[in-house]
């Protein structure tokens, strides 16, 4: 009389063990470049928020026939309240020339984003907000200041 066993060999479990490992030794190195560009392309959508409430209270200021905003605390407050605190969670700094922003740059989580021109997915190293600004202005040399 044959005895009719269920379940898997032991060679079976450990070639399946085998290729379970082959395949997250790949996955998980794709997978940390794609955190990477997701953080980047954070902190390049807070860039962006960050100079589109600038750039609207430096027009609302121009339009008041204010003088032009000079400096961090003519706007600073006003940005914050614009974008309802979301800044509490990075830094941030604009270029502003005549009450025109030229460039906003941020950084989060320990990367930079900017606006106009992002940081781009393909990035290293984590840099400082002095360099993600004067990377999103292009060498722009007006007044800069930051949060």
């Amino acid at each position: 009389m044959k005895k009719n066993y269920k379940g898997f060999t032991l060679i079976e479990l450990i070639v399946v063990i085998a290729i379970i490992g082959v395949l997250a030794a790949i996955l998980v190195p794709a997978m940390m470049g794609w955190v990477r560009k997701a953080a980047i392309n954070s902190a390049n959508a807070n860039a962006k928020s960050v100079f589109t409430a600038a750039q609207t209270i430096c027009q609302e200021h121009e339009t008041r026939g204010c003088a032009d905003v000079t400096g961090k605390s003519d706007i600073e407050d006003e940005v914050d309240a614009s974008l309802n605190g979301a800044t509490a969670g990075y830094d941030w700094d604009i270029t502003v020339d005549q009450n025109i922003v030229t460039a906003a740059a941020t950084i989060t989580n320990g990367w930079q984003g900017g606006y106009p021109n992002p940081c781009p997915n393909t990035v290293t190293t984590k840099q400082s907000l002095g360099t993600a600004l004067a990377n999103a202005a292009s060498g722009n040399t007006a007044s800069t200041w930051g949060k």
